[in-house]
């Protein structure tokens, strides 16, 4: 059944991506008003495909409390702290509307983190978690602007690997440690694929500082499985690309309305789609619970 469901969403998505081509081949020759539209169009594409890196380049900070989690662990876990780097581009449009800003943001990451980054006391019945990780990922917003300054509501997702430096255990329970310890032992201090989503709002200062505030949602894989990741991720990019449609209309009807609606609809689409793979890691494909990271962060960006 999971392997006639896959081929028929392969079949569903092969349509798509010929109908979305010629689509967008119509539009080359059109006026200013429809290069608006192949903006659009353009805006949604999956985070696995769009990486042109174009726009001035910025550099961005961030710390925050993270909290790992994994549905099958007796164990909780300790908040612990992240530290971490963004290195990318960014490029920003002007809408409809002399007032709306379209952003949009392609970059590298890497994230240290530990408990030596967060202040809070430590359980000590409670898992610690060390890591590191890296990989790529881009945003997206339309936001306000205002003037000197501008408001961009925005959303994130990208993908990148993971490796646990150190988990232990400083608690008594000994009756919680061993099964847990066997599901960390499928981990290991190998780097594991993770994918990762955020959303949060940018505070842009004068084109060159941006103060940001976002939570993030990321799914660590105890091992890649292609054909099952791949048939979960093509039914978000078709949910994504009927969202996106639905968000163009909005547009251009009703401008102003676009900067919230686009932040609401996409972010509550990905931690939708998060929640979901909390226990099945290829949802809707049988498949592990993986472990989870949810963090609250806070950044600061330089753009040159």
């Amino acid at each position: 059944m999971a392997k006639k469901l896959f081929l028929l969403l392969i079949a569903a998505a092969f349509i798509f991506s010929v109908n979305i081509n010629a689509q967008e081949s119509k539009k080359k020759n059109k006026d200013k008003d429809n290069d608006e539209e192949n903006f659009w169009s353009n805006w949604g594409k999956s985070k696995w495909l769009d990486w042109r890196l174009r726009g001035n380049p910025f550099i961005e900070l961030d710390y925050g409390f993270l909290q790992p989690g994994h549905n099958s662990f007796n164990t909780k876990f300790n908040q612990i702290g992240l530290g971490e780097v963004k290195l990318g581009y960014r490029d920003m449009n002007e809408g409809r509307e002399d007032y709306i800003l379209k952003m949009k943001e392609n970059s590298v990451y890497g994230s240290w983190i530990k408990s030596d980054f967060s202040s809070t006391d430590k359980s000590l019945t409670k898992f610690n978690v060390e890591a590191y990780r890296f990989g790529f990922i881009n945003s997206e917003g339309v936001g306000y602007n205002l003037g000197v300054i501008a408001i961009i509501p925005y959303s994130s997702g990208g993908f990148g690997v993971t490796s646990f430096r150190k988990i232990e255990f400083a608690g008594v329970n000994p009756g919680y440690i061993y099964p847990d310890n066997d599901l960390i032992d499928r981990y290991g201090s190998d780097l594991r694929f993770n994918s990762i989503n955020e959303g949060g709002v940018k505070l842009e200062i004068a084109s060159t500082i941006s103060l940001s505030a976002g939570y993030e949602y990321s799914v660590i894989y105890p091992r890649l499985m292609f054909w099952y990741w791949a048939g979960s991720e093509i039914i978000e990019s078709a949910a994504e690309g009927c969202l996106n449609s639905f968000i163009h209309r909005i547009e251009r009807s009703s401008p102003a309305a676009v900067p919230i609606v686009d932040m609401v609809l996409k972010n509550a689409l990905s931690y939708g789609f998060y929640l979901l793979r909390k226990d099945k890691m290829n949802w809707p494909f049988e498949t592990e619970t993986p472990f989870t990271f949810e963090t609250f962060k806070l950044g600061v960006t330089f753009t040159f």
